[in-house]
């Protein structure tokens, strides 16, 4: 099967040698449909309409002991303390998981890229454990994309993608086990997401009372979700409104967050270029020569949406950053990070406190992105 699959595109290549004259005729053709094509947002899928009764989750505290019935299985009839047990070692504080709403190409798995050209673009849900090495810092996990180790999938065959059938066989047993369960699901572990569908219209793709038990959180943004995906998938204006969008809708999605990640990184798809600062405004790899006065303007708003965002959370959030990569970090906040009373560092990384009344949070150097996934030598244990 998969000698098949690596035929395909040789075939389909040689194909189009043959016919020039006939994949030029249908030029035209090609581009009506494409016009005709209703944009990416207007696909999104939506939640089915409400079932009634609405099962809802048990709060954790109420360890209540459920009542021996003769009718009920054996599991149902261990005291809720004990089943609680259970759900926490089945459920709770796993590696990580991923969680997102994507307009790209199918897979078959949801780490590897593997035989996407077989599929056209369309909405899909990416859901799947986390395979990063825990050494590893969240800014360098490549469990959606695939890829070197060590965070592609293929390096850990002892783990699932799917998050699989011990977590969704519990949650679907029957809707008591459900209803103590999945409380556990979302509140013990963390949700990694790298796309902006998934915050920007959480309504539409997730239960909100689901939504509202996540406490931890890791929010990936790269160039391409503020420009290119920004406008071809979500109808927004690329840059610093696309941005703002993002940022000022994570307290509104998930209110119920304990502990927030962003990290900004500058990721982009091959080929794409945009212009600096208007909307490529993570990106410094194009940037002007130093301008002070721009830098410090650019400084504001990166650091001012973080700001809106800690601070709508009126001092709920326990532990939150703000991860920059070296070049993004040195350029806008260097200097802070120079001034700063509360500093940590380490061999390959450093972060400051940026304090905002009541609250604040930190903001962490990290290295190139790029550096690290092709960089073998490096010592992972050693970014925090």
């Amino acid at each position: 099967m998969d000698r098949l699959r690596r035929m395909v595109p040789r075939i389909s290549r040689q194909r189009s040698k043959q016919q020039p004259d006939r994949d030029n005729d249908n030029n035209d053709n090609a581009d009506v449909d494409h016009d005709r094509r209703p944009h990416a947002l207007d696909l999104l899928p939506t939640l089915p309409p409400r079932r009634s009764p609405i099962i809802t989750a048990v709060p954790s505290a109420s360890h209540v002991a459920s009542p021996d019935r003769p009718d009920t299985t054996t599991f149902l009839t261990l005291p809720y303390e004990l089943r609680y047990q259970i759900y926490l070692l089945v459920l709770a504080n796993r590696q990580g998981l991923h969680v997102d709403m994507r307009y790209a190409q199918a897979t078959g798995r949801p780490h590897t890229t593997e035989g996407a050209y077989f599929h056209e673009e369309r909405w899909a849900w990416r859901a799947s454990t986390c395979h990063r090495d825990p050494h590893v810092h969240a800014a360098f996990d490549r469990c959606g994309l695939g890829g070197p180790p060590p965070t592609a999938c293929h390096l850990h065959p002892e783990t699932t993608c799917a998050i699989g059938a011990d977590v969704m066989g519990l949650l679907l047993t029957c809707r008591q086990v459900y209803r103590e369960a999945v409380e556990v699901l979302y509140a013990r572990n963390t949700f990694y997401i790298n796309t902006g569908a998934t915050v920007l219209y959480t309504e539409r793709l997730l239960v909100p009372e689901s939504a509202a038990m996540v406490t931890s959180l890791v929010f990936t943004v790269t160039t391409n979700t503020v420009s290119i995906f920004a406008q071809e998938q979500l109808k927004l204006k690329p840059g610093w409104e696309a941005y703002a969008a993002l940022m000022g809708r994570i307290p509104v999605a998930f209110p119920g967050l304990r502990k927030l990640q962003v990290i900004a990184l500058a990721a982009r798809r091959a080929g794409a270029r945009w212009e600096w600062p208007t909307n490529n405004i993570l990106d410094v790899i194009e940037a002007p020569p130093e301008d002070r006065t721009a830098n410090e303007a650019v400084k504001n708003k990166l650091l001012g949406y973080m700001d809106d965002t800690v601070m709508a959370y009126r001092g709920q959030l326990r532990e939150t950053s703000l991860v920059f990569e070296r070049d993004v970090f040195d350029k806008y906040v260097g200097g802070d990070f120079a001034a700063a009373e509360r500093t940590e560092s380490g061999e390959n990384w450093a972060r400051y406190w940026r304090q905002l009344p009541l609250c604040g949070y930190w903001i962490q150097r990290v290295p190139k992105l790029v550096e690290v996934w092709f960089d073998m030598t490096v010592d992972y244990s050693t970014i925090a």
